[in-house]
């Protein structure tokens, strides 16, 4: 192979990946556990989306809703509308009147 050729051929896999980190960073994030806290009863799982919701109940703690949350189906194909909790975790799941 050229050397011209190599030269092409190394700079659009730079392209390429550089592409890739870009999209990587214009994705929306996975979900954390919780917006914040540490699912104690002192420190709750303070949760505000219906996915931060769905990983907060499958890891269990307590949980508290800083705002209505809704399941995201409707706006979203193939979301889940199912809360589940583990066989053996506990949950304790407090509304603040959401």
């Amino acid at each position: 192979m050229p050397d011209t050729m190599r030269r092409n051929t190394a700079a659009r896999i730079v392209f390429a990946l550089f592409c890739l980190l870009a999209l990587c960073c214009m994705l929306p994030q996975a979900a954390s556990a919780a917006t914040s806290g540490s699912g104690t009863q002192q420190d709750p799982y303070v949760v505000d989306t219906w996915a931060d919701l769905q990983t907060a109940m499958a890891g269990g703690g307590y949980i508290e809703l800083s705002a209505d949350v809704v399941d995201g189906s409707q706006y979203y194909s193939g979301s889940s509308t199912r809360l589940d909790v583990p066989s053996g975790i506990s949950v304790v799941l407090d509304l603040k009147g959401h």
